[in-house]
Parts: structure tokens; sequence; C-alpha cells
């Protein structure tokens, strides 16, 4: 498929310019979407394959679609989660940099709320960003609320992490770090009698 070259496609450029690139669907560059499904939106490659590279953003015009460079949208939304080399949360602000997709705080994806005795994967991070990785944690229930700060290194698909800066209430939860040696995740476990809401901001270091 040929992709056309958005540096001609002058309304293009200027939409981009002027606005934040929502992305509506997402896709396996092996597996390309086919252009027309999503007219006039903005896709987001997760996995290399074919024509396209893990972290390609392309436009939908109705029968193609146009490359764009990461220079002309280097700030994105997402409506849903995206899986696959790259791996993004829903309803998130993200922005490149140095190529490298770096998730802002703020979103409604930094936040999730976890029942009683559940547990739940709060985070996702594709080792192809670091290998170190630091979030700053927020947890509260109905009553109590509580800071705290987690450095994580993987090494060997093994993960060791330190939990520091700890304030507010005691509010008794568990962390899990692991690592398949693609991602490492972030579980988190409810040991409170009610639910308890995580809001966190991540940065690979």
């Amino acid at each position: 498929m040929k992709l056309r070259n958005p540096l001609t496609q002058y309304p293009y450029l200027l939409y981009l310019r002027g606005r934040v690139a929502d992305i509506a669907f997402d896709f396996d560059g092996g597996v390309p979407a086919v252009p027309g499904d999503n007219t006039n939106k903005f896709g987001f490659v997760h996995t290399t394959g074919g024509d396209y590279n893990a972290g390609d953003i392309v436009f939908d015009d109705g029968t193609s679609f146009i490359l764009i460079p990461p220079e002309l949208a280097s700030t994105i939304t997402t409506r849903t989660a995206i899986n696959g080399f790259i791996s993004l949360h829903p309803d998130a602000l993200y922005v490149n940099q140095a190529g490298v997709w770096v998730l802002k705080g703020g979103s409604a994806s930094n936040s999730i709320t976890i029942d009683p005795s559940d547990s739940e994967d709060v985070d996702i991070v594709s080792l192809t960003l670091s290998h170190n990785v630091y979030w700053q944690l927020d947890v509260s229930s109905a009553s109590k609320s509580h800071a705290c700060e987690i450095s994580a290194l993987e090494k060997s698909s093994n993960v060791s992490y330190t939990r520091f800066a700890i304030l507010g209430d005691s509010v008794s939860y568990g962390i899990n770090l692991t690592s398949d040696g693609s991602d490492i995740t972030l579980n988190i476990t409810n040991n409170e009698v009610d639910k308890i809401t995580v809001r966190f901001k991540r940065t690979p270091i």
C-alpha cells in the first residue's frame, strides 16, 4: 500500500498543527487496518510490520492512509486501550519525547477502582520504554487517603522495587510487580473492606 506524504497535503498539515491527534483506531502493521473503515480519523500502529513501524500515526482519508511524521503530531489522545509492542492506556494523553510515547498526568487513564479482595493490573510498561520505572501513587478508600512512590528495576524478567515517601493514612493493599521479558506489570490487591481508588503517574527513568 502506498503511503501518501502529508507534507503535500496542506489541509491535513494545518489540521494537525492546530490540534492534538485523537487516536480512534489502532492496528498491527503486519495486519493493517483497511483504509475507508475509519474515514477522517487518526490511527496508531502498535506493532511493527509491513510498511509501518510501531508508534506510527496514520490518517484515514477514506481511500488510503497518510503517514504522519512525529513532528506534526507529537501529542496524541487515546479513546480506547491499545495493546501490542507499544501499549497505551485509554482516555490518556501522550507526548512523543525522543521517539518514546510518554504518558502525561491528568488523564482519566491514571485512575482505577479496585473492589475488596480483588487484584487489578494498574499499569503495564513496555520494556522498549525503560527497564527502570518510577510511579507516584495516591490510594484512597471511603475514609482514608495514602500516597507513596515506587521505583522499580527489571533485569532478566525479574523485577525489584522500593516503596518510599509514604504519607497519609494506613491503607491496606498489596503491590506485585512482574515481568514477562517484554513488559513490566504493576498489580495491586485491595485488602480493605471498601473499594479503593488508585491514581498514578508513571515516568520511565
